[in-house]
């Protein structure tokens, strides 16, 4: 087995647990974002909340 084939093998098990998991990692990113948003007073609530759903997007693919 190449290092490729160690690397690849790990990807999927990292994709199957996130698969598993997607309820508590969605809302994990919610309150991160949101501790973010409240800790900078709302500054940058246009970039966290993108930040939000491009996590939840690479998350869901």
């Amino acid at each position: 087995m190449t290092v490729f084939d160690q690397l690849k093998g790990l990807l999927d098990k990292g994709k199957k647990a996130a698969a598993e998991h997607k309820d508590q990692i969605d809302s994990t990113i919610d309150k991160v974002g949101d501790t973010v948003d409240k800790q900078t007073k709302g500054k940058y609530s246009d970039k966290v909340g993108k930040a939000k759903d491009a996590a939840k997007k690479a998350i869901n693919e």
